[in-house]
């Protein structure tokens, strides 16, 4: 028969410790690469970490962002660019409007148009 071989606990115990980290450590590894290498502190932050989820939105809350305003200008440039730059002005348009010659405002350049072209003349005498 084969002999078996009796290991005492307290081995077993020792070599159990030895190959676990404890939470306090694992909680300093974490912040130190989450201050160093950001994106593997981050994902051992999901991993090891069982911080509040507030407290872990606040941490990736700076990816998001990078993510998000990147798109939104993407966005907004590209819709500039399907409608051709239509609702911009160019600068000689813009010097006009400065000046007071051109008014963007609708019902403003109607206003103008009306006081350039007179629909009723009025003929008055002269007082001499």
């Amino acid at each position: 028969m084969e002999k078996k071989k009796i290991v005492p606990k307290k081995e077993i115990e020792v070599k159990e410790e030895s190959t676990y980290l404890r939470y306090d450590v694992k909680t300093l590894i974490t912040v130190f690469l989450l201050v160093t290498v950001y994106p593997v502190g981050v994902v051992m932050m999901f991993v090891w970490m069982r911080w509040s989820k507030w407290v872990k939105f606040l941490i990736v809350l700076p990816v998001i962002l990078a993510v998000i305003i990147p798109l939104f200008i993407l966005l907004a440039v590209g819709t500039a660019v399907v409608r051709g730059g239509g609702e911009f002005i160019n600068s000689d348009e813009f010097r006009e409007i400065r000046r007071g010659r051109i008014n963007r405002c609708p019902r403003m350049q109607k206003e103008i148009y009306r006081q350039q072209i007179p629909t009723v003349v009025e003929i008055k005498p002269l007082d001499r």
